[in-house]
């Protein structure tokens, strides 16, 4: 399979790039629910107190429950219940071969109770997208522009080759509602 597409960042901030705050912020207003856990962070890119990767406790995603971690988020920040009150961020790596390892990995955990919000590629004729993102997505956001998504040194990068979606994944999973996301 090919890659996504093609791009001319140097292979060590191939996968350090930053959501803008913009897009995040639209994305929480339209679900209604916090971020309280950002899986695929580093501490100057996270939109979460707690977070997964480089300079966080958890520097592994993948070896840590994300569950856990969902739950120690809202007894220690929120003192409420855990289930159903916020829900974990996730703007992957991009970089070959890590979209359908982290999007099988959402979507395991919102088979196990949670929510989560991937910006992903909107590439739904990826394996990756229809066997991870189809089934669990309740909602697939569309942004109305491309993202230009914020360099390692937090500049804003040229736009992307190609379009994002915002998938946002629950605990009973699709069929989809599609919405525009102004941003």
């Amino acid at each position: 399979m090919k890659p996504y597409a093609t791009t001319n960042t140097p292979l060590d901030d191939k996968d350090l790039w930053e959501t803008p705050q913009e897009v995040v912020d639209a994305v929480v207003k339209r679900i209604g629910m916090p971020i309280v856990l950002d899986v695929c962070a580093t501490t100057e890119t996270t939109k979460a107190t707690t977070f997964f990767g480089p300079g966080s406790v958890d520097k592994d995603a993948f070896s840590v429950s994300w569950e856990y971690a969902m739950r120690s988020e809202y007894i220690a920040e929120l003192n409420l219940d855990y289930h159903n009150i916020g829900m974990a961020w996730m703007n992957p790596p991009y970089s070959r071969g890590n979209l359908a390892r982290w999007t099988q990995r959402a979507k395991e955990f919102a088979q196990a109770g949670h929510f989560i919000s991937c910006l992903v590629p909107h590439a739904s004729d990826t394996t990756w997208w229809q066997e991870n993102i189809e089934p669990q997505a309740s909602l697939i956001l569309l942004p109305t522009k491309r993202i230009r998504f914020l360099r390692p040194d937090g500049t804003p990068g040229d736009s992307p080759p190609g379009p994002s979606a915002i998938c946002l994944l629950t605990p009973w999973g699709g069929p989809a509602v599609y919405e525009r996301l102004e941003i």
